[in-house]
């Protein structure tokens, strides 16, 4: 999707090719690098699997609450956040 829209957009696209694969060799040292700092007690969670389980899908029940809560319209014109009472079930 990036490149297509630098290629509609006509960019120079060395500067681009190269910009792409160099932050993408960084974000591969430092998530290969954080990993066994990260993973260890990560996986000591998941250990017992129902616990992880239940874990996981409360923190993914909560991120959907959050973000639906956030009045975006606010937040794109005005650069404000806003909490609104989200609208999850309608009927």
């Amino acid at each position: 999707m990036l490149f297509i829209a630098y290629g509609l957009m006509k960019a120079k696209s060395f500067g681009l090719y190269v910009g792409f694969w160099f932050g993408r060799a960084m974000s591969y040292y430092v998530m290969i690098s954080v990993s066994n700092i990260v993973l260890t007690p990560f996986l000591q969670i998941f250990e017992e699997r129902y616990v992880g389980i239940l874990l996981i899908d409360t923190m993914g029940i909560v991120s959907v609450i959050f973000f639906t809560s956030i009045d975006w319209a606010l937040f794109i014109t005005q650069r404000k956040i806003k909490f609104v009472k989200p609208k999850l079930w309608r009927l």
